[in-house]
């Protein structure tokens, strides 16, 4: 018992509570949330939220990089038209993003036009 008090008190000065010691380690635990897991957290959010709201028509790309028009659901499953007789079938969940027609993706905020100068 002694060898480890010892070891948990050692470049502790004496009378300094040893959790004090573990406070760093805390911190960076918390910094790394903030950094990594809450950013991955409000991106599948906001994928789970475009997935859920595509419809009939909307032009996509998936993860797989094949650009295609929505044409049909099937339950978790999208119906694309690649091409003029290609359709693929892919799971939802597997839809990058929506694009609009001339390939540039569709701005969930409407963009504000910066006044002319005169």
């Amino acid at each position: 018992m002694d060898l480890l008090g010892g070891a948990l008190m050692m470049g502790a000065p004496p009378g300094t509570n040893p959790l004090i010691s573990f406070m760093p380690i805390v911190a960076m635990l918390g910094i790394m949330y903030f950094l990594l897991v809450r950013p991955q957290q409000k991106e599948a959010k906001r994928h789970e939220q475009m997935v859920n709201a595509l419809k009939k028509g909307d032009e996509v790309v998936t993860f797989g990089g094949l650009y295609g028009k929505i044409v049909g659901f099937n339950g978790d499953r999208v119906s694309l038209r690649v091409d003029e007789g290609v359709k693929v079938e892919i799971e939802r969940s597997k839809v990058m993003r929506v694009v609009s027609g001339n390939g540039a993706e569709r701005s969930e905020k409407p963009e504000k036009s910066s006044p002319r100068p005169t």
